[in-house]
């Protein structure tokens, strides 16, 4: 209704946090949203799906089952996310 998508950054293993973003929101605008120097300095994002974080248990488990995906400045964000801003 709101055209929303929501995702999700994690800090030192123990913090999460969720934002929001408008639906057609790139990585690179994402970044905005966590951080001001994050989207000028923007590379790219690691992005691992949140049902795929849930059942594997961990980022290590994550990647070693190779569920971790690179998306670009420009690729949009789909929502239900975990994101890692590379800069």
């Amino acid at each position: 209704m709101l055209r929303l998508v929501r995702f999700y950054t994690i800090t030192g293993g123990r913090e999460v946090k969720a934002w929001l973003a408008p639906a057609g929101t790139t990585y690179r605008e994402a970044a905005r949203k966590i951080h001001t120097d994050f989207y000028e300095r923007f590379i790219k994002a690691e992005v691992i799906k949140v049902s795929d974080f849930l059942q594997l248990g961990s980022e290590q488990a994550c990647r070693d089952a190779g569920k971790v995906r690179i998306a670009g400045p420009d690729d949009k964000v789909e929502g239900n996310e975990i994101v890692k801003i590379l800069i």
